[in-house]
């Protein structure tokens, strides 16, 4: 299980497989789900906001990394796999955001906006295949 704790800190045990559960809402439209058809999402973690280089990168141009569930109702899974986390400093804070991006009408919009995510220490290690 992801612990979102307060203000989107996301805490994920190293070398986890995890699922990530977003739900996009229209905050202009009375909280609304925004529709995420023809919509493009990405998720990144890097070590600061400065850095040009990112530690995870997801989008949903690949399914296997994020898959848009519902986009009538605005819904998508990240899935983050062992070898996303693995190589992560325990106990650093590294700082990731999520955004949705509709190309055809050049709209780019915040999902979560700059947060922290941690990894947390574990006893077993698994070696990655």
């Amino acid at each position: 299980m992801v612990s979102m704790l307060e203000e989107n800190i996301l805490e994920i045990p190293r070398g986890a497989t995890r699922t990530l559960v977003i739900s996009v809402i229209d905050e202009e439209n009375e909280d609304q789900p925004l529709s995420l058809s023809g919509g493009k999402i990405y998720f990144t973690v890097k070590e600061s906001t400065r850095d040009r280089e990112h530690l995870i990168r997801k989008t949903s141009d690949v399914p296997a990394e994020i898959t848009i569930t519902d986009p009538n109702g605005g819904e998508a899974e990240i899935y983050l796999l062992p070898k996303d986390t693995f190589h992560l400093q325990v106990g650093v804070e590294y700082v990731y955001d999520c955004w949705v991006e509709f190309t055809a009408t050049d709209q780019r919009y915040p999902v979560v906006e700059t947060s922290i995510f941690k990894v947390k220490d574990t006893v077993t290690r698994i070696p990655l295949p």
